[in-house]
């Protein structure tokens, strides 16, 4: 029988992969079939596939600080590394920090192989995003959640 923290283990690397794969080959989709700033409409006036390139964080915010996200981006995955055995056997936790890795992992690539984001996800109401930020933003509202739930650790 397996222990609860490999069972864990198995599922946090799953989602891990299986979100940093759908976040690549998305952003390969669009680099390999649109121009920069090239729009492709699903819904009139809501949703938009267009090809956007972000040098910021999240609203474009700090804008050309590539390295300040570089490394941030290092010392968030170190974290991941240094608490993963209590990341590992808390489920609730380990899917909350599996989607920050994952996004994490897929905007350090983009911006380490091209010096910015690719974002393509465009609600007329939002600003243009990627899978990576949908794993971001995810991640980050389970980890709030876990946070406040226990807010006596």
């Amino acid at each position: 029988m397996k222990k609860k923290g490999s069972q864990n283990s198995i599922l946090f690397f799953s989602i891990v992969l299986v979100s940093l794969i759908i976040d690549l080959l998305t952003k390969f989709y669009i680099i390999s079939n649109f121009r920069i700033d090239e729009s492709y409409t699903i819904i009139k006036n809501f949703l938009s596939i267009t090809y956007k390139t972000n040098f910021g964080a999240a609203f474009s915010i700090l804008q050309g600080q590539k390295w300040f996200f570089i490394v941030f981006s290092i010392i968030v995955l170190g974290v991941m590394i240094y608490y993963y055995k209590k990341i590992r056997d808390n489920r609730f936790l380990g899917i909350s920090c599996s989607l920050i890795t994952a996004g994490t992992i897929g905007n350090l690539i983009d911006r380490l192989a091209y010096g910015y984001i690719i974002d393509f996800i465009d609600f007329s109401f939002w600003p243009t995003f990627n899978v990576a930020d949908i794993c971001l933003s995810i991640g980050i509202a389970l980890l709030a959640c876990y946070f406040f739930k226990n807010r006596n650790l």
